[in-house]
């Protein structure tokens, strides 16, 4: 039986434009399907729009993880839909939270854009439970941090996976592999159709 997981992304100060899965794409047919998105501003074939561009239909926040302490987990921050993106940011200094999806996926692959101020702290969290166990890809925008490293949150830690890390400023990185595998750097542009991969029960 394959199980299903909430998908989300945990988004403080960042803006998610657009988000959308493909429950069962594949690696090639996932870039093509990428590019037509972009270019229609429509989910293509075989993927499913996770946000409609004006509500926050389809989703939920939690209080539940350790970000929302400040609150004493009454609170998971403020998440509002402003000029057709999701936008997070705390409520009260120091509280953020999460926002699921209510739909469970089984395998999937997930599309986001987003735009980020170089300095908050944020990931996209794949296969999560409401108080925030997750594979974490992080979109840890800010010095010291990187960008699609892979941190087991809530989970000890492990696995944490990254190819570099930021300096102090968003033009500066340090190209030290972390964790096992260790994933070379970089991963140029025309070998990510190759590198895409299937998210899947059996795999991490």
């Amino acid at each position: 039986m394959t199980r299903s997981f909430p998908t989300f992304c945990c988004l403080l100060l960042i803006s998610a434009i657009a988000a959308g899965v493909s429950p069962a794409a594949e690696p090639q047919a996932a870039s093509a399907s990428q590019n037509n998105a972009s270019q229609s501003g429509a989910a293509p074939t075989g993927w499913i729009d996770l946000f409609d561009g004006k509500t926050l239909q389809g989703w939920h926040v939690s209080a539940k993880t350790g970000h929302s302490r400040p609150s004493k987990n009454t609170s998971g921050g403020r998440w509002v839909v402003e000029d057709g993106a999701i936008v997070g940011s705390q409520d009260q200094p120091g509280n953020g939270g999460i926002i699921l999806t209510d739909r469970e996926f089984g395998d999937f692959e997930v599309a986001v854009e987003m735009k980020n101020d170089f300095g908050p702290d944020s990931g996209l969290f794949l296969r999560s439970t409401e108080d925030g166990k997750a594979y974490q890809a992080m979109i840890d925008y800010h010095a010291n941090g990187n960008l699609m490293g892979i941190y087991g949150e809530g989970l000890g830690g492990k696995p944490h996976i990254r190819n570099y890390s930021f300096k102090n400023t968003v033009t500066e990185i340090d190209v030290k592999p972390l964790g096992d595998p260790q994933v070379a750097f970089p991963v140029l542009a025309d070998a990510w159709p190759s590198a895409t991969r299937r998210m899947s029960d059996r795999q991490i």
